[in-house]
């Protein structure tokens, strides 16, 4: 990471959603490696063993970017030096992380009922737009919580004001970063994807009489798969919540009065 403030990004700015994406994302990827370096026990951790480290892992990325947001910069810290600021958001970040669950949860039920009922097409796209419109309006709330110290009643109302007055910005930002995630995760998933059609193959012959002709180490690549499909998908969402983070200090409009460098 930065040791100093040389090359200060100017964090606080307002911008486009796509100067999000396109400034974020990158931002991201440059410092990868020392991120990694610095956040590896609980990437490793929430890889393993996703509840409850996954939490763990959101909290020391809010951390991080709560100090790219303070400084401009991503200052060279140890887990140590940020233990403090890493236990102040830990709560919130199990909010951010129940909040995800709920929202996802409700996708999968709306989508389940409308299945299993065989409604009317236009009753199911006004359920799909329903959902849509919830997570765009939420969005703002796990902002609020993620990167300010407003109290949980306050994001939400302020949050629920920012998505009002800026759905369609995050819309566009939400649907580009999530094709931008999802085209991430298939990538990851590939090796995955492929040990699991050949020992569904393989057990598909065997319920037809042969033999189950697999390795003896299959489990093992199987869960190496998985592994690796965690850690792309951990990486991919560590790289976004930067341009997640500049969304965020553009809806808030805190730009600082100092003059900066935009990195």
């Amino acid at each position: 990471m930065e040791t100093t403030g040389e090359n200060l990004f100017q964090v606080k700015r307002e911008r486009s959603y796509i100067s999000c994406l396109v400034k974020g994302i990158p931002y991201g990827f440059k410092h990868l490696g020392l991120l990694i370096r610095y956040i590896w026990p609980s990437l490793l951790a929430a890889t393993l063993l996703p509840f409850p480290f996954l939490i763990f892992f959101l909290a020391q990325v809010y951390a991080i970017l709560r100090k790219w947001v303070e400084l401009g910069y991503l200052p060279q810290v140890t887990l140590k030096d940020l233990w403090p600021d890493v236990k102040h958001v830990a709560l919130r970040s199990v909010v951010v992380w129940l909040l995800s669950v709920a929202v996802w949860l409700l996708i999968a039920v709306m989508l389940a009922l409308t299945v299993s009922l065989g409604l009317h097409p236009g009753w199911c796209f006004l359920f799909f737009f329903v959902l849509l419109t919830l997570m765009v309006l939420f969005g703002p709330v796990v902002m609020q919580i993620s990167y300010s110290d407003r109290n949980f009643p306050d994001c939400l109302r302020t949050g629920l004001s920012m998505g009002l007055h800026n759905w369609g910005r995050l819309f566009a930002f939400y649907l580009l970063g999530g094709i931008i995630l999802a085209i991430i995760a298939i990538i990851g998933s590939i090796p995955y994807a492929v040990l699991l059609g050949a020992g569904f193959q393989a057990y598909g012959e065997m319920q037809m009489g042969g033999t189950l002709d697999l390795p003896a180490l299959f489990p093992l690549l199987v869960f190496l798969a998985q592994v690796i499909m965690m850690v792309v998908m951990l990486v991919g969402t560590l790289v976004f919540s930067f341009s997640d983070c500049l969304m965020w200090c553009s809806l808030v409009k805190e730009v600082p009065a100092e003059t900066e460098v935009d990195g």
